[in-house]
Order: structure tokens, then C-alpha cells, then sequence
């Protein structure tokens, strides 16, 4: 029943195909079948990737059934660049370096296939920008560029973010300009939510994500911070505009910021670089892709962020000898001075044993970290280990022993078939990054020792645990055909000691289009998931 109390009848899952999708893409194509003739030095890129799951359920296709279609069209010295190009354009990944002079614009449309309404309220589309000229009177002496992000879904603006960059006499002038909705800021903003509103999310989010809710108020030991950052992202996606602005004191639902830089051109290695920010701050898992965002927060647990929010100054590539120093100092609004970071790198001559080290000094405390690290790596042979503690501290200063995590085998060539192999030991899970499909991925995809990593300008990458103890994987084929099997298991093995197996498979009819399958087959349950994946490139 609808609002009225109305009865609205229920949705066939294969009537409600996403019809206005492929019309969209239809129209899109004869669009580009009547464009006039493209100027010199200028290309029109494009791809339909569409994904079927289909599983043991009542409905024909699963609800992780998706299409994306990509245009991208590229000018100028920038159709030299293969056509992904553009998914490298978005600014976190342009910092002081322009890729080269041209034109670059790009559309990315993604639309379940299975949706229980009839417009389009649940696509989520990117649109990138990318520009930059050359300038002088008689020859180049600087060049002048930037790009731009916006991202709407659920028929509303997520975020708009432009980054400007100007390169000339050596320094590189920069700055960001965002303007982001609220449901985009950091879950840190739940902090200024009412524990009855986040409580009364509990019917709206996972089971999983509720069963963690009820146990942190019903254990007056923990907090909200010791939910995990994918629940609390539920439940502020969970909670209406209208409630978010009311908890908050806010009149409005969207907030902007600036974010200003000065860097030098590295001379001997060393580069140093200035930021002031204007109404926003850094957001590390968005900065990186663990979450998806601009990354950065203009809002915090008061309301937005006003005025000048912080100030860092940066010293890199600093080499005394065989040890590297790069130092950060932070100045906050709050605070006024608030610390200096240096790390430092180094590694004993035969390479065996690394330190990674932070010295952090502040008008509060001074502390000391060392992170020693063992590099256990002969040909294909892994072996994953870490020292204990695997932090030196001033309390705790001595190493005690070395924990083996595992081992693994890494692309051994076993006649036409290539294997890998890793194997957890004790308690260890392997880790995969987040967001990734098993059946997608490879023994070698997968980790013992990497943590989630941040970084603000330098793209690094965020793993997550599984339950898997151990993957093989087998790959191989020949000509246009390309096949791969995976067996995992863990903790409760099931048919042959396995928990799960996987495969897939891709064949390419062209040099326009490929097809992959996939097929997800669990111990106890068998068939899961068989997975129909058809990219086709212009």
C-alpha cells in the first residue's frame, strides 16, 4: 500500500527490466551516428559493460544486475592516451602534474537492470572534465588546466568538485572547489545525531549492520565509534534531509569549501608544498576509493564547516644517506599549531629487514614509532610475516619475535596453466580489496599483512578481511579464450575440504566485443551465483 493507503500492485522483476535505460543508450547512439565530422586530432570513445547475475531466487535476474555505459571523447595530444584515460583524469589523481595539452569529457550512466520503479531514480551518473593549454607569447612557458567531477544519484546532485591548476616559473598554484550534500559527509557526523534517530535506522539497514547497532546500546561499554564504518555509512544513508538538518541546526543540505596549494618544483629530489583549506577537511577513505565521496567533509557534528578549517605545510624527498624523511606540519582552526609528522624510511644493506618510522611532536606530547617489516620474497615463494610488536614504541621498545602469517606461490608456469597459490596460517584471514568479487580475482589478488592504507594525494588502496584461510587458483587458454578456476577455503570446509569455488571465463569475438562469464558455486548451498558479463567498445 502506498502513502494513501492506496493498494499499488507488486513488480514482476522482468517487467521492470530497466527499459528507459537501454532507450537512453539508444538515443545516445544515434546521436553520435548523426554528429557532425570531429575535429582534427579528436576521438569519440565508448563502452557498454553489462553484468547478469543469475541465482537459485524466485527472480530471473539478480539484484546485482547492472549497466554501465561510458562515452568519453578526447582532444588534442590527449588522443594519444588510451581510452580509459579518463578514469585517471578525476582530481585526487592530478596533483601538480598536468597529463598533457587537450580536451578530455566523459559520461558514466550505472543502472540496476532490476528496479521496482519506473523512472530513473536509482541510476548513478559521473560526469568528468579535463583541460589544459599551454601558454606564452612566443613559446610555452607555463601551462594552465584542471578538472571536474559531478556526481548525481537518486535524482540529486551528490557532489561537485573542480580542481584548477596552474604550472609556471617552477611552482605549481592549485586550488579545489566542492559542494557536496550532506548524506556524502563522513559517518563522524552521526556524532552530532540524537542516539533515538540513529536507533530508529535499525529497520532500514543490513541485518548484520543492525545486529552491531542493538549491541553497542545495549553495552554501555562501547560507542558509536566502535561500530564499523560500513554500518555507520548505512545509517546516515538511512536517515532523511530533513531529520539531517534538523539534528545538525543547518538550513540547508549542501555545504562548500576551498582548498588552496603552493608546491614547488622538486629540486634534488625534495619538493615542498603548502595547503590552506576554507570549510572543508580531508576524508581519508574517500581520498583513496574505500569510500565512495569527493574526498572531503563539509560538514562536521556541529553543522557545516565555516570559514578557515586548517593549514599544512609539506617537506619531501629529504635523503640523509640510505634513510628518506618526509615531514607534515598541521595547523587546525582549533588548535592553532597543531602537530608535525616525519616519517622515515630505511632498510638494512642485504634488503631482508625494512623500518618504517613517525616521530610526532605536538604542544601535548612527543611519540616515537618504529615499524619494523620483513621482506621474505626468493622468485615466485612468498612468505608473509611481521615482527612483534609490529610497532616499537617508547613503552614498548624490544622485538620479541617474528609472527609467519602465511605463504603463497605466485604465477608458477605449470605447462599451459599458470598456478597460485596462498595459504593463512593460525588465526589469519586473507584479505582482498574492498569491493572486489571473488570471482573476479586470483590467489595472487589477495594478502596476509596489508592494512588500510590513506593517502591524500597519492592513490593508495583499502583492504578488507574474509573468511577465507587459503586460495588456489588455476589459470589458462589460448587465442581469444582466457579461463580461470579458483578453490577457497576456510574455517568450515565443505565437498573435497573446499568452502567455495569459483570461475570464469572471457572470450573475446572481437576487437570491439568481449564476453565473460562467472559462476559462484558454495560447498554447502551449491550454485550461488552464474554471472553473464558483456563489454562492447567503440
Amino acid at each position: 500500500m502506498n502513502k494513501c493507503g492506496e493498494t499499488v500492485p507488486s513488480v514482476n522483476p522482468i517487467n521492470s527490466m530497466r527499459i528507459d535505460i537501454l532507450l537512453f543508450i539508444g538515443l545516445f547512439a544515434l546521436g553520435l551516428l548523426v554528429l557532425p565530422p570531429l575535429p582534427v586530432r579528436a576521438r569519440i570513445d565508448g563502452e557498454v559493460d553489462t553484468e547478469l547475475w543469475l541465482g537459485p531466487g524466485g527472480s530471473l535476474l539478480g539484484e546485482n544486475s547492472v549497466t554501465n555505459f561510458r562515452v568519453d571523447y578526447l582532444e588534442g595530444n590527449l588522443t594519444d592516451y588510451p581510452s580509459q584515460l579518463t578514469t585517471a583524469l578525476y582530481w585526487p589523481n592530478t596533483t601538480n602534474t598536468l597529463f598533457d595539452t587537450g580536451l578530455a569529457l566523459s559520461g558514466d550512466i550505472e543502472a540496476p537492470l532490476i528496479s521496482a520503479t519506473s523512472g530513473l531514480d536509482d541510476f548513478k551518473l559521473k560526469l568528468d572534465g579535463f583541460f589544459a593549454e599551454d601558454f606564452g607569447p612566443d613559446y610555452p612557458v607555463g601551462t594552465a588546466g584542471g578538472s571536474s567531477r559531478v556526481y548525481l544519484s537518486e535524482e540529486e546532485m551528490d557532489y561537485w568538485v573542480t580542481k584548477g591548476i596552474i604550472n609556471y616559473g617552477g611552482f605549481s598554484y592549485r586550488g579545489v572547489f566542492l559542494s557536496e550534500e550532506i548524506h556524502e559527509s563522513s559517518p563522524a557526523i552521526l556524532k552530532g545525531v540524537s542516539k533515538q534517530v540513529i536507533l530508529g535506522t535499525k529497520d532500514k539497514i543490513s541485518v548484520e549492520g543492525r545486529t552491531e547497532l542493538e549491541g553497542v546500546f545495549q553495552n554501555p561499554d562501547l560507542e558509536l565509534e566502535d561500530i564499523s564504518a560500513e554500518t555507520l555509512e548505512e545509517i546516515l544513508k538511512s536517515i532523511s534531509e530533513e531529520t539531517l538538518t534538523e539534528q545538525l541546526g543547518v538550513d540547508s543540505n549542501y555545504g562548500a569549501g576551498l582548498e588552496l596549494a603552493l608546491s614547488g618544483m622538486k629540486i634534488s629530489g625534495v619538493s615542498v608544498e603548502l595547503k590552506t583549506r576554507l570549510g572543508l577537511v580531508p576524508n581519508p577513505p574517500e581520498m583513496v576509493g574505500d569510500n565512495p565521496g569527493s574526498g572531503y567533509d563539509v560538514f562536521d557534528t556541529d553543522g557545516r564547516y565555516v570559514g578557515y578549517t586548517g593549514s599544512e605545510v609539506e617537506i619531501n624527498g629529504i635523503e640523509l644517506g640510505p634513510i628518506r624523511l618526509d615531514t607534515a606540519n598541521s595547523f587546525t582552526a582549533e588548535d592553532g599549531y597543531e602537530k608535525t609528522e616525519v616519517d622515515f624510511w630505511f632498510e638494512e644493506s642485504s634488503g631482508i629487514i625494512e623500518f618504517e618510522g613517525t616521530m610526532t611532536y605536538s604542544a601535548r606530547k612527543k611519540t616515537l614509532s618504529l615499524e619494523p617489516s620483513l621482506n621474505l620474497e626468493w622468485a615466485c615463494f612468498d612468505v608473509y610475516s611481521e615482527m612483534r610488536p609490529n610497532e616499537l614504541t617508547e613503552e614498548e621498545s624490544q622485538i620479541t619475535g617474528i609472527n609467519l602469517k602465511g605463504y603463497g606461490v605466485n604465477g608458477i608456469q605449470l605447462g599451459n596453466v599458470r598456478a597460485s597459490f596462498i595459504q593463512a596460517l593460525g588465526n589469519n584471514r586473507l584479505q582482498r580489496l574492498r569491493g572486489r568479487d571473488d570471482w573476479r580475482l586470483r590467489a595472487s589478488d589477495y594478502d596476509l599483512t596489508t592494512e588500510a592504507e590513506f593517502s591524500y594525494e597519492e592513490r593508495s588502496f583499502a583492504f578488507g578481511q574474509t573468511d577465507y584461510e587459503g586460495a588456489l587458483s588455476l589459470e589458462g587458454g589460448g587465442g581469444n579464450l582466457e579461463l580461470a578456476l579458483d578453490a577457497y577455503w576456510g574455517s568450515d570446509p565443505g565437498l573435497f575440504g573446499f568452502s567455495e569455488l569459483t570461475s570464469e571465463a572471457s572470450y573475446r569475438l572481437s576487437n570491439s566485443f568481449e564476453l565473460v562469464t562467472g559462476l559462484v558455486l558454495a560447498a554447502d548451498e551449491g550454485v550461488q551465483d552464474v554471472i553473464l558479463n558483456t563489454i562492447y567498445k567503440w
